[in-house]
């Protein structure tokens, strides 16, 4: 077979294989030439042939020593050379690509030849029988016929063109797709490392659902997405769509540890994020919203949210002691407004007998100056008893509002403490990824 067709036909059959392994060697101008180059490898047996002429010296002597279609279309050559790549390229690159390039480039050489008339010896030097496919001759290519050549390479043209879908998204990835299954998806999950856009269409519950988000996980059972939000489709939906897309992108997922913030500090960390996990832990209670229903504690735990609402409180519960001291001190309080009340009108009687009292002790003072001696004489005889009498009221002494004031003091204070306000501080870690 002529080597335009050689490099045609091992690069559609090394494409259509690397496929398999997610490599496309489209990708890369260097791709493409080590498939040819590898795909012509064989020949360099022969001094006419493509490989031939640049590398004279070494098919001139392969071709007195061995012949064409000789050693270089064996197996036992195809062996060695797959051996002596894997150990060049692990010492230059260290990947295995090269190498699988090789392996279905040359195949594909010694598979085209096998195909022709002539066939090839692939126990050589064992045994020099040639190995056909098929076994009838009439059945087989000639080679050196023009319009056998031109045919072949206008279905390999035209393979390549059909094909570039597969090579472009990979064997797996293109059988995949056909699916639309959750199945199809974690398949796609397990064998690709990047980014995988799906786009789907499905309905919950009656309604309809349709964008196209990131595959973030993936099982037999249901599939989470992200698109500006996250989207889980399980298999009690109806599915009418679920196309995966590879992409180059990579998703890289971080955790954040925090302790000791501020409920605000936190939510301009989670902002815009898309959480994985949340956990918190808080000294006051945090009102946030799980499987749509509102709940409020010291601890929160979340999963796959996107920009969640939390909201804090800078002021704990009342407090229960403080409060009944409170109420105590209010009913002392009522108390003593009513014994000052009682005291007061006490009071009234006793400044009244105070008074009497002061003008019976002035009359008889004034009588001892009386120029009636009966008058005087009786004066004198009663003035030690009027003063006596007026002494008891001199050192009497009334002040009810003092206690009234401390009671009313002690509550005043009670109700400034009966709330006890706290700054308001989280701990815990988040879960979140990035795809860049």
């Amino acid at each position: 077979m002529s080597g335009v067709n050689h490099v045609a036909g091992g690069v559609v059959f090394t494409g259509i294989y690397l496929s398999m392994a997610d490599i496309n060697i489209f990708s890369s101008a260097a791709f493409l030439f080590f498939t040819a180059f590898f795909s012509l490898l064989p020949d360099i047996d022969h001094t006419s042939s493509i490989l031939g002429k640049p590398f004279y010296p070494i098919s001139r002597y392969l071709d007195l020593k061995f012949g064409h279609r000789t050693i270089t279309h064996s197996l036992i050559c195809y062996i060695v050379l797959i051996v002596i790549v894997k150990i060049f390229e692990l010492i230059i690159t260290g990947g295995n690509v090269i190498t699988n390039i090789f392996i279905w480039a040359y195949a594909s050489h010694l598979i085209l030849d096998m195909l022709t008339i002539k066939g090839i010896p692939l126990l050589y030097p064992f045994k020099k029988n040639p190995c056909v496919i098929p076994g009838n001759p009439k059945y087989r290519f000639h080679a050196s016929d023009f319009k056998t050549e031109a045919m072949m390479f206008g279905f390999f043209i035209l393979l390549a063109f059909s094909l570039q879908d597969l090579f472009a998204n990979g064997f797996w990835n293109t059988y995949n797709r056909k699916w639309n299954s959750l199945k199809a998806l974690h398949t796609e999950k397990i064998i690709y490392d990047k980014v995988i856009n799906v786009n789907y269409d499905y309905e919950e519950k009656g309604v309809s659902y349709t964008g196209t988000g990131a595959l973030i996980d993936a099982n037999l059972e249901k599939a989470l997405l992200f698109d500006k939000g996250f989207v889980l489709i399980s298999s009690d939906n109806k599915i009418n769509k679920l196309t995966p897309v590879r992409t180059p992108y990579k998703i890289s997922f971080h955790e954040i540890y925090f302790s000791e913030i501020t409920l605000d500090s936190l939510m301009h960390i989670i902002k815009d994020k898309p959480i994985t996990a949340l956990s918190i832990r808080s000294n006051l209670p945090i009102e946030f919203a799980k499987d749509n229903r509102p709940q409020s504690g010291l601890s929160v735990d979340l999963q796959n949210i996107y920009n969640p609402v939390l909201k804090g409180n800078s002021i704990d519960s009342i407090d229960i002691n403080m409060q009944r001291d409170m109420l105590i001190a209010e009913e002392e309080i009522n108390i003593l407004k009513s014994k000052i009340a009682e005291q007061m009108q006490a009071e009234e009687i006793f400044q009244t007998q105070k008074r009497e009292s002061q003008r019976n002790y002035d009359s008889i003072h004034q009588s001892i100056q009386s120029l009636d001696l009966a008058t005087k004489e009786r004066a004198i005889k009663d003035v030690q008893s009027a003063k006596s009498h007026l002494a008891q009221f001199q050192n009497h002494t009334y002040n009810p509002t003092n206690t009234l004031k401390i009671a009313q003091e002690k509550v005043s204070f009670l109700k400034s403490k009966q709330h006890i306000y706290k700054q308001q501080t989280v701990s815990g870690f988040m879960e979140f990824f990035t795809i860049n």
